[in-house]
Order: C-alpha cells, then sequence, then structure tokens
C-alpha cells in the first residue's frame, strides 16, 4: 500500500462554531451558555463558597469560553451546580487540564497567512501558508539525506507523523526539516532549518500489516523558536471534537509527494483539498484488502471517482481544518496520512488517515512524558 495526506473546509466549521459561541456543553455533559462570568449565577456561588479550591479553579479554567473585553465568559450551567458536583467535575477535568499544558493553544498555534478557497485540483502553497509542516530526513551509513514522509510540528520540540514512517527506520531517519517550501530553490523567501532527532516514537500497538494505531511522535534535539515561517499546528483536545465524524467536510492535504503514481516527487508544497467520506465507503471499497482495518480510529477521504489525492512521500503529513476563532482561522489537525492504493488517485479508493481526536490521551502522554 502507498500513503496519502490533506486539510479541511471552513463553511461547515463556522456553523459548528457558531453553536459553540453562545450555547455550550458544560464540563458536566449538561446544557449550558456562554455568558460572562458575572452573568453565570451558579459559579458565583461556587466562587463565594468554594472559590479558593482547586477542583473549582480548574472548573472555572475549562468552563471558559471566551472573552467579553476583559471579563471571561465561562459555560455557564442552566441547573445550580453544587460544590459536590464541583469536586466530581474536578477529576474528571485533570485530563483535559493537561490536555491544555501539554499542547500550544491560539495564538501560538494554528496561525497562518493562507487564504485558501475552494482548491481544484492540487495547488502551490505559498510562502507562510502551513508553517507546521515537516519533512523527515533518512540516511543510510552517511549518505544523502532523502525527504521520504511527512510531519506536522505540534509544539516546540515534537513533530506528529504516521508510525508507519519510523517503523524500521530508527536508525536512518535523524533529521526533520522545518520552514521548508520548495526543495529546488532558494530564492523563494523561504528560511528552513534541519533539526536533529533525539528520539522516535512509534504507537505501541502499531501494527505494519493493517496499518492500526499509525502515530507517531518525533521529538527534537532542543526547542525551534516560533516564527512567522514556522509554528505548530494546533491539536482538537477539547472534547467538543469527539462528538464529530467530519463527514462532508473538505479538508486540504499538504505535502512534497508525488505528483502522480508513476511520477516525480514534488519540489515544491502541494495543497490539495478532499471530502470527508463516512468510513463505511472505506470499509466497502477496500473490502478486497483483508489486512487493513478501518474502524473509528480513522478518517476516510478522497474521490471515488478518483483522480485527485495525496501520493507516496505524503505519509505522515497533517489533515487539517481551519476553524474561525475570534475572526481568525486557526488550523486544527484532524488526522496523519496512513494509507492507500499503490496507485495514487486510484478510482474507488479514498484515502485512510489516522483520526487524531482518539489518539489524543496517547499523544498527551507521550509530549508531557518524552524529554
Amino acid at each position: 500500500m502507498a500513503y496519502r495526506i490533506f486539510v479541511l473546509c471552513a463553511c461547515v466549521c463556522q456553523i459548528v462554531f457558531g453553536q459553540l459561541v453562545f450555547e455550550c456543553e458544560t464540563v458536566g455533559k449538561t446544557p449550558g451558555t456562554c455568558v460572562g462570568i458575572t452573568q453565570c449565577e451558579p459559579y458565583l456561588k461556587l466562587l463565594a463558597s468554594a472559590g479558593s479550591k482547586p477542583e473549582v479553579k480548574d472548573l472555572l479554567r475549562k468552563s471558559l469560553c471566551g472573552y467579553d473585553g476583559t471579563t471571561p465568559k465561562v459555560c455557564c450551567p442552566r441547573a445550580t451546580a453544587t460544590t459536590r458536583e464541583v469536586s466530581d467535575v474536578g477529576k474528571a477535568l485533570k485530563e483535559d487540564t493537561d490536555y491544555i499544558s501539554a499542547f500550544p493553544s491560539p495564538p501560538e498555534c494554528g496561525i497562518s497567512n493562507a487564504s485558501f478557497g475552494r482548491i481544484v485540483g492540487g495547488v502551490d502553497a505559498k510562502l507562510g501558508d502551513l508553517p507546521w509542516m515537516a519533512l523527515l530526513g533518512y540516511s543510510v551509513r552517511g549518505g544523502p539525506t532523502n525527504w521520504l514522509c511527512g510531519g506536522s510540528l505540534i509544539s516546540a520540540r515534537h513533530v506528529l507523523t504516521a508510525a508507519h514512517c519510523i517503523h524500521n527506520q530508527e536508525t536512518s531517519l535523524y533529521v526533520v526539516r522545518l520552514g521548508e517550501l520548495d526543495l529546488a530553490r532558494e530564492d523563494e523567501g523561504a528560511v528552513p532549518i534541519d533539526v536533529l532527532i533525539k528520539r522516535n516514537i512509534k504507537h505501541e500497538a502499531y501494527n505494519h500489516e493493517s496499518f492500526e494505531n499509525d502515530i507517531g511522535l518525533i521529538v527534537l534535539q532542543n526547542d525551534v523558536q516560533f516564527t512567522d515561517l514556522i509554528r505548530p499546528i494546533c491539536i482538537p483536545t477539547d472534547s467538543r471534537f469527539r462528538s464529530v465524524d467530519f463527514v462532508g467536510w473538505t479538508p486540504l492535504v499538504a505535502g512534497w509527494g508525488k505528483l502522480s503514481a508513476r511520477g516525480a516527487k514534488a519540489t515544491h508544497l502541494q495543497v490539495l483539498q478532499l471530502p470527508v467520506l463516512a468510513n463505511e465507503v472505506c470499509v466497502q471499497r477496500y473490502a478486497a484488502y483483508e489486512a487493513q482495518v478501518i474502524d473509528q480510529r480513522v478518517l476516510c477521504a478522497g474521490y471515488t471517482s478518483g483522480g485527485k489525492d495525496s501520493c507516496s512521500g505524503d505519509s505522515g503529513g497533517p489533515l487539517m481544518q481551519p476553524i474561525p476563532v475570534n475572526l481568525t482561522s486557526v488550523y486544527y489537525q484532524l488526522g496523519v496520512v496512513s494509507f492507500g492504493p499503490r496507485e495514487c488517485a486510484l478510482s474507488g479508493l479514498p484515502g485512510i488517515y489516522t483520526r487524531i481526536t482518539s489518539f489524543v490521551p496517547w499523544l498527551q502522554r507521550q509530549v508531557l512524558g518524552a524529554v
């Protein structure tokens, strides 16, 4: 099997976040409204009676849904909360608040100068469009560096990729390039940097035959300095992402992979738009490939008619979605390019992408534990 990659649409997301701005779900999984904290009677009572408790502080932090000027807004429950509920919530919050410390949040992540409209076919990315894109460099016994996989910067020290890009490559995968645009030119304005790898981590349950749990993390030798041309993409840690199947969204896919199954690799970063399909479509289309497992851990995306797809060399790259936040599009990574037909863009066979929301706890453990 060969491998793939892409990014998502904005129109559906505007609807989703339009709902989140005013109506919300509280940490206790009950309906709420996003209002200024001074307008939320249950939280005012909690502050008055137990404001110094860590559980209450955690609750307020997790309940933040925006600001009205300098006044924080919270997802205010419609039913009165109790201190006992706060205590229970505090336990449930621990993992989510850990996520906050594990990954950057906007505006430190996901900010781009891109202005993608509807993309028909693949197009050249412009300087600064996707500043989190990474290239993985491999070398055997001191030979030339081959850029064989992609990845995405998710923190100052970590690059997200596919496990199959790491599998059996522990000695040859040695460097990550960030900030690249065109591999064949030095006059396009990019200022790429090469960062040595300290450690490669593939998911402990990765299966190289079925491509189950095809996710990996690269720990860099040193932190990278964020600039307009090098910055991380956001990870969707909010629990509300977990209930979205993304079907009907049209993600963007980007990479330096082959332009066609038998063609040469792209030297200039390419961007492609693909629709997310129901997983059942891929289950049916891949029925002849008995080894492959297609379940809730993956996303199915592409055109059943073929013609447009990610290709060999795009493996490990991000599936991205720009989401409007405070009048700015913030990019979140929803998938990792995993596998697809060996003949790129083969009719009837969409690509398969590792679903990030299924692996946020794993990523959080690796990021906090990888030193």
